[in-house]
């Protein structure tokens, strides 16, 4: 996934906004290369914009996206946990992604550093 929600605080927003911004560089292979911080902040406020306007039956993808990722919460410290034990020299940036960046990798990091087993 791409970066922060913007203004809203709802996962079906930001899953909205972050699909946008794939299918914009998708689409448009020449942003590809242009895929710097703001040109990427550029789409997000675009795509934020467009949340607004869609259709009630449109959001419900968006919805039931949330909740998915929502359902998900209780196995994640189990899933990074058994993900690092098969690879302990994993980097929590590709943890990240292999849970589906259901957190960033420095919050996986401050969670790890707080428990009294791991080693630093």
């Amino acid at each position: 996934m791409i970066g922060i929600m913007l203004r809203r605080h709802s996962w079906q927003c930001f899953f909205s906004i972050d699909n946008y911004v794939k299918v914009e560089l998708q689409e448009n292979k020449h942003l590809a290369y242009d895929n710097s911080r703001k040109r990427i902040g550029l789409l997000k406020k675009k795509a934020d914009g467009e949340f607004d306007k869609l259709s009630d039956t449109d959001k419900e993808v968006w919805n039931a996206k949330a909740r998915e990722h929502n359902e998900q919460q209780p196995k994640i410290a189990d899933l990074i946990i058994n993900i690092l034990r098969k690879n302990p020299t994993k980097s929590f940036d590709n943890v990240a992604v292999e849970i589906g960046n259901w957190c960033s990798p420095a919050t996986i990091h401050q969670w790890m550093m707080s428990k009294e087993d791991y080693c630093t």
